[in-house]
């Protein structure tokens, strides 16, 4: 994985009708600053009057268009490579620019690296599992904001596996080989919504708390037990992001040049349906720093009481997320960081891998490490049996949280049923690993539309031909 980078798609800044603009364009080629081999899909981002960005290719060569003319900052970054910038890059009209970048190989001299992304709208997936087992050993990693993963691992032949929730999980077709002092890129992933049609969207404006002007490119991220999805906003501040799955999500909006936001409330998307005017009022940062929010890698959702601990130019950081499980590092010195231990009740000790890249006057954002809950010492019960079903609060009002452990591999389902024995809807249909197991229901039937308050039951089926059924309460 790499630095988390705010802005994706390209942007102008709206025009007058009747006058043409004239752009220019930067390319170069991006190398490995040990070997000078080409680096395949470092990821370029030029910021300046305009906004653009660009993968590089097979040569390492990348090409930035359509930008309007003007001094630009450039940014590049690649898994497994620690990023590097370009400040006051001039851009001309109707010329191109060159800049070229070799970037240091960040830690491991070898292992394998791609992008996540979501196979209908080619959004980047954040917190996607990408897991490598083979002759070398094994090893892991969850992708960045910009979907990217940099797994370590010696050299073999692999099999590479990606899974994200709300998403179906999905094996590398082939075998990576990992050669000694290589990084094997392009193992890329692109995994199908888990969604069965009942989608929504939701909408909205980002403008300047200050001045009420409307933000250009600000990334607005909506994230639940459902699944997730990006959106960037237009010349006029609108944003749309569709395609989620039924559900309750947490709105967050971040833009370079502002203190990143969450939206106070949780956001309730319906099938079929636009939840609109979820607007975000940016402040000014006029400071140095990143931001994110610790995520559960089984449910999707954030972390409250998280500590984080980062090195950088400035020292020792340690931070921690408050109620919504955002967290802040800010008035930082420039330069680059890393976060090396993330703490969180109930949950194994983690870290990031990813270098973060803090530059004068910017938050960067959606920095966010992926924390997997402690298992439970009955998740070495005899083979077979599903563990300790359990759900909590109840009774409940919002939404509950329902685990369970395993004891092997299995085929699971989860569903639920009201008073009457009828359907109200499928929670989880999928193969599990033995260990701790979690998903949130929110109270809404398969349509997205809320259930009457009154006694109903969870019934989960293994595969192996086993059952528990439990019964909670839901009080409006």
């Amino acid at each position: 994985m790499l630095v988390a980078i705010l802005i994706v798609g390209v942007s102008m800044a709206a025009v007058p009708r009747d006058t043409a603009p004239e752009y220019g364009s930067i390319s170069g080629i991006v190398r490995d600053a040990n070997t000078s081999e080409p680096i395949l899909n470092a990821h370029i981002v030029a910021d300046g009057p305009s906004h653009g960005e660009a993968y590089s290719e097979s040569l390492g060569y990348y090409q930035i268009r359509d930008l309007l003319p003007g001094i630009y900052r450039v940014t590049a970054s690649a898994p497994g490579y620690e990023p590097a910038f370009r400040d006051s890059v001039m851009v001309y009209a109707n010329q191109n620019t060159t800049v070229n970048f070799r970037l240091k190989p960040s830690g491991g001299l070898s292992g394998i690296a791609g992008r996540v992304v979501n196979a209908i709208n080619n959004n980047p997936i954040l917190g996607a599992l990408v897991e490598a087992w083979g002759s070398g050993g094994s090893g892991k990693d969850n992708t960045n904001s910009s979907g990217e993963y940099f797994i370590e691992l010696s050299p073999g032949l692999y099999t590479v596996k990606a899974s994200a929730v709300g998403y179906r999980s999905a094996i590398y077709p082939d075998s990576v080989e990992v050669k000694a002092g290589q990084i094997t890129q392009g193992i890329d992933f692109a995994l199908i919504p888990d969604t069965s049609g009942n989608t929504g969207g939701i909408s909205g404006r980002v403008t300047d708390a200050q001045s009420g002007l409307p933000i250009l490119n600000a990334k607005i991220f909506a994230s639940g037990a459902q699944g997730q999805g990006w959106a960037t906003s237009e010349s006029l501040g609108y944003y749309l992001i569709d395609g989620l799955p039924a559900g309750e999500y947490q709105v967050r909006a971040a833009a370079n040049g502002y203190y990143p936001s969450t939206y106070p409330e949780s956001v309730t998307v319906f099938a079929g349906q636009i939840t609109k005017n979820i607007n975000f009022a940016l402040e000014p940062a006029g400071t140095s720093g990143f931001a994110g929010f610790p995520i559960d890698g089984e449910t999707g959702l954030t972390i409250p009481d998280a500590k984080i601990t980062a090195n950088g130019p400035s020292g020792t950081i340690v931070v921690e997320s408050n109620n919504l499980g955002d967290y802040l590092a800010d008035e930082l010195k420039p330069g680059v960081y890393r976060i090396t231990k993330v703490t969180a009740p109930g949950y194994k000790d983690g870290s990031y891998s990813d270098p973060i890249l803090v530059m004068s006057g910017w938050i960067t954002s959606f920095v966010s490490p992926v924390l997997y809950p402690l298992p439970s010492v009955e998740d070495y019960a005899p083979k077979g049996e599903v563990i300790n079903l359990t759900a909590c609060p109840n009774p409940f009002s919002n939404s509950i949280r329902v685990s369970w452990q395993m004891a092997k591999d299995d085929h699971i389902s989860l569903e639920v049923f009201d008073a009457t024995g009828r359907l109200v809807r499928s929670l989880f249909d999928r193969s599990v690993k033995p260990g701790s197991h979690t998903i949130y229901w929110d109270g809404r039937d398969e349509r997205g539309y809320p259930v009457a308050e009154g006694v109903y039951f969870f019934q989960l089926t293994a595969k192996s031909d086993y059952t528990k059924t439990l019964k909670v309460l839901l009080v409006r």
